[in-house]
């Protein structure tokens, strides 16, 4: 369940119709979602989806052109992050590139001029001729502030976006969306 002060509690799930557990791996098996089934103990009306997240091509900040995920490998990455859990997206790159060296900020950092100076300190300490520095598409919304845009542009600063999948379901959770919708 997500978590935050921000967030609904968990007993807010009994008003459910469908429920969704997040960031599943991709051979999530049939007994492990049924283990979890088992542990949410829906009510006869919920449904309950399993989904997870995809990495998409590197997209630059300053000009959005793309660098393939697949190509990765060749870079030296420094991981800049400011969500509540980075492991992950840094897990991620670990298994797809050359090397990943990491600087988390807190949750919703609001970035500064002077943190883009120590990332950028950071980046240089990098010893590879070919390195990136890659950050959270959400992360990469407040980089885009004014004040900060004519120093990351200097940067090799780029975002992964994300996309969330349904596990086995997509075409059913489609059809009960589209279901309340009509009805309401």
């Amino acid at each position: 369940m997500p978590a935050g002060n921000l967030r609904e509690p968990r007993n807010g799930m009994k008003r459910a119709d469908i429920i969704i557990v997040t960031k599943c791996p991709d051979d999530l098996s049939n007994v492990v979602q049924k283990t979890y089934v088992d542990k949410i103990n829906p009510l006869p009306h919920q449904q309950i989806f399993f989904s997870g997240v995809k990495y998409g091509n590197p997209i630059a900040i300053n000009d959005h052109s793309l660098i393939a995920i697949n190509s990765l490998k060749e870079y030296d990455v420094l991981l800049v992050t400011g969500i509540a859990n980075p492991e992950p997206m840094c897990n991620f790159l670990i298994s797809v590139c050359n090397n990943v060296s990491t600087l988390p900020f807190a949750d919703h950092h609001p970035f500064t001029l002077n943190d883009i100076a120590l990332i950028g300190r950071n980046f240089n300490t990098i010893a590879s001729g070919k390195k990136i520095i890659i950050t959270t598409e959400k992360d990469a919304m407040r980089l885009g502030d004014a004040a900060l845009l004519s120093y990351i542009n200097k940067l090799p600063f780029y975002y992964l976006p994300i996309e969330v999948y349904f596990i086995n379901k997509q075409s059913e959770f489609d059809q009960n969306i589209l279901k309340y919708v009509t009805k309401n």
